[in-house]
C-alpha cells in the first residue's frame, strides 16, 4: 500500500517538472521577438547603482580593567630520603718506579764550585771562588772569596797601590712555609792618598804615610715566610751587623733591625686585595775617633694600606722618621709614603709613581764606601729628604724590547757633599760639607735582545741641581751615560764579546780659593772577550780604558790609563 503511494506520488511529481520545462523554453523563445517588437518605441528606464558594502565600526567604550591570571603554586611536598654508604672495594697494585740510572761518569749539570783569576799591567792580580752545598730541598751553605790587587802608579802622582780582600759564606735553611738565612762577613781595603804632586811639595813622606785601611766585619739574619698566599699573613724579620775601622783610630759599630708585616683586610667593597702593612727600620750607631764618640739611633717607621688587582696597585701611610744621638734630642717627623703602580696595558705598559720622605744618618762605613779617600776625623750629620718623588714610564713594544723613562725630584737638608781639605799637607783628602739641596732627574733607559744572539743596553740620566750655599753641587755629574752590547756568534768556537762605555760629565770641584773648577770628562771605554772551551774550562781578556785617558776620578784623583786583565775560570 505505502509502496503504492510513493509510486504515484512519484509520477505526478514527474509531469509536474515536465510542464515547467516547456512553459519555461516557451518564454526564452518568444523574448527575443518581443524584444524586437519594441524597438520602435521610445525607451525610458530608471537605472539604480548600488556601490560596494563598506563596513564601519563605531567607537566603542574601552574597559579600563586589565585581565588577570592567578596563578596559585603548587604545594611542595617535603620529601624524606637516606643514603645508605656502601663501600666499594678497589684494589689497585702500583708497580714500582724504576730509578733513573746515571752513566758512570756523566757531569752533573750543575756544577758547586766555581774559581776565577787572571793577571794585568799595573801589577793586577786577580782571583775569586765561589763555591755552595749540593742541591738540597731543605737547606744551602755557600762561600766566597775574592782579592783584587793593583801594584802601579799613576804618572808624576804619588803611590798608587790598591787592594780588595772579601770573604763571606752564607747559608739557609728551609722549612715548610719559611727560611732562615745567615751570612757573615770580612772585608778589608787597602789605598794610598795618592792625590798631590809630590813635585809640588818639599816635605819628605813614605807610603806609610799616605796609606789607608778600612776593615769591615759583620754577619747578617733573616727570618721570613715563603708562603705569599693572597688571604694570609705575610712576614720578615732581620737583622744586620757589623763593626768598621780605619788605621787611624776612627771606629763604627752598627746594628740594623728590619721587620716588615702585612695582614689582608676587608675594607673596601670590589677590591680583590686589600691589606694593612707596616715597614719599620731601626739603626743604631755607635761610632768615633780620637777626638769624640758618639751613639745615634735612626729610625723610620711606615705604616700604610694597599690595595690592588690585575691593572693597579696603590700604597697610601705615611713615615715616622727621626734621627737623635747624644747631642740632639729626639725629634719625629712624619713625611707621606705613597706609591701607585699602574698596568694602563698589562704585560706591556705600566706607570708607577711615588712620593715618600726620610731622614738618614751618614754613617763612616757609607761615606768611605762613596769616596775612599777621605781624612780619618769627619763629621758625621744627617740627611732629612724632604720629598723624594718620581714619576716612570715602562714597557715593552714587542719581544725583546723593553724601555723605561722617568722623571725624580729630590729636594733634601743637610746631602752630604765632598769638597777637598786644604788644611792638610798634600791637599789630598776629602772632607764633608752638608748642604740644602734639590736635584730634579731626567731619565731613560733601552734593552733590546734580537735572535739571542745580541743584547744592547743603555741608559742616560740627565740632572739639574740647585744648591742654598754652595755655588755648586760638588763631585755631582750633570750628565750619566752607561751602555753596553753583548754578542754571541753563531759559530764553532764559542765565543762572547761584550763593549761597554761609561760617561760622566759636568762635574765640578771646589779649589783652595772656594772656586769652582770643572773636572774633565770621563769616557771609559771596555771591551771583554769570554771563550767556552769546555762546560767547566774558559778564558776572557778584559780590557778597560781603551782611550787609555787619566780621567779625574775625584779632584786631583786621576784613574788609570790603558788596562788589560788576562785570566782563566773553571767550575768543577
Amino acid at each position: 500500500m505505502n509502496r503504492m503511494w510513493i509510486t504515484i506520488n512519484s509520477m505526478i511529481f514527474l509531469r509536474m517538472k515536465t510542464k515547467m520545462f516547456l512553459l519555461l523554453s516557451a518564454v526564452f523563445v518568444a523574448l527575443p521577438a518581443f524584444v524586437a517588437a519594441q524597438d520602435d518605441e521610445p525607451y525610458s528606464e530608471q537605472v539604480t547603482i548600488t556601490a560596494p558594502y563598506q563596513p564601519s565600526i563605531q567607537d566603542a567604550r574601552k574597559i579600563d580593567i586589565a585581565p588577570e591570571l592567578k596563578v596559585q603554586e603548587p604545594e611542595k611536598k617535603t620529601v624524606e630520603y637516606n643514603i645508605t654508604p656502601q663501600k666499594i672495594s678497589m684494589d689497585v697494585e702500583l708497580e714500582p718506579m724504576q730509578a733513573v740510572r746515571v752513566k758512570s761518569g756523566e757531569k752533573e749539570l750543575l756544577k758547586s764550585n766555581y774559581i776565577r783569576g787572571g793577571i794585568g799591567n799595573y801589577k793586577t792580580a786577580y782571583g775569586e771562588l765561589f763555591t755552595t752545598s749540593k742541591q738540597s730541598r731543605d737547606h744551602r751553605i755557600g762561600l766566597h772569596l775574592k782579592h783584587m790587587s793593583h801594584g802601579g802608579d799613576v804618572k808624576d802622582y804619588a803611590t798608587a797601590l790598591n787592594s780588595q780582600n772579601l770573604a763571606e759564606v752564607f747559608g739557609e735553611k728551609y722549612y715548610k712555609e719559611s727560611s732562615l738565612y745567615g751570612k757573615g762577613f770580612f772585608n778589608r781595603d787597602v789605598l794610598h792618598h795618592y792625590g798631590f804632586l809630590p813635585a809640588d811639595y818639599a816635605q819628605p813622606f813614605t807610603e806609610d804615610d799616605i796609606r789607608q785601611q778600612f776593615t769591615t766585619f759583620g754577619g747578617e739574619v733573616r727570618y721570613e715566610n715563603l708562603d705569599k698566599q693572597k688571604d694570609e699573613f705575610d712576614y720578615q724579620v732581620g737583622m744586620k751587623f757589623y763593626g768598621w775601622r780605619d788605621d787611624y783610630q776612627s771606629l763604627e759599630n752598627a746594628a740594623h733591625l728590619h721587620v716588615f708585616a702585612e695582614q689582608p683586610a676587608e675594607v673596601l667593597e670590589a677590591i680583590d686585595f686589600q691589606s694593612f702593612a707596616i715597614d719599620g727600620g731601626f739603626q743604631f750607631y755607635n761610632s768615633g775617633d780620637s777626638l769624640k764618640a758618639i751613639n745615634t739611633v735612626n729610625m723610620n717607621i711606615k705604616p700604610y694600606f694597599e690595595i690592588k688587582n690585575g691593572f693597579y696597585r696603590l700604597q697610601a701611610g705615611a713615615n715616622l722618621s727621626t734621627v737623635m744621638s747624644d747631642e740632639t734630642d729626639p725629634a719625629f717627623t712624619v713625611f707621606p709614603h705613597a706609591k701607585a703602580w699602574i698596568h694602563m696595558v698589562p704585560g706591556y705598559l705600566t706607570i708607577t709613581g711615588a712620593v715618600t720622605g726620610n731622614k738618614e744618618h751618614q754613617s763612616f762605613r757609607k761615606l768611605s764606601s762613596e769616596n775612599p779617600f777621605i781624612k780619618p776625623y769627619i763629621n758625621r750629620e744627617y740627611t732629612t729628604n724632604k720629598i723624594d718623588t718620581y714619576g716612570a714610564l715602562t714597557g715593552n713594544i714587542a719581544r725583546g724590547f723593553d724601555f723605561s723613562l722617568k722623571v725624580n725630584y729630590l729636594e733634601a737638608s743637610g746631602y752630604p757633599l765632598f769638597v777637598n781639605d786644604f788644611t792638610k799637607t798634600f791637599d789630598n783628602q776629602f772632607e764633608m760639607i752638608y748642604e740644602d739641596l734639590s736635584i730634579l732627574t731626567y731619565g731613560g733607559a733601552v734593552s733590546v735582545v734580537a735572535a739571542d744572539r745580541l743584547q744592547l743596553d743603555a741608559s742616560v740620566r740627565y740632572n739639574t741641581y740647585s744648591t742654598e750655599a754652595e755655588i755648586e753641587a760638588w763631585h755631582l755629574p750633570e750628565l750619566e751615560i752607561d751602555a753596553s752590547a753583548v754578542y754571541t756568534p753563531q759559530m764553532k768556537m764559542p765565543l762572547n764579546f761584550r763593549i761597554k762605555a761609561t760617561s760622566l760629565s759636568g762635574r765640578y770641584a771646589k779649589d783652595n780659593a772656594g772656586n769652582a773648577v770643572e773636572l774633565d770628562d770621563i769616557i771609559d771605554l771596555g771591551f771583554e772577550v769570554h771563550y767556552e772551551h769546555s762546560s767547566s774550562l774558559g778564558a776572557f781578556i778584559e780590557l778597560n780604558n781603551i782611550l787609555a785617558q787619566n780621567q779625574p776620578l775625584w779632584y786631583n784623583y786621576p784613574s788609570y790609563g790603558f788596562n788589560a786583565l788576562a785570566g782563566v775560570s773553571y767550575s768543577f
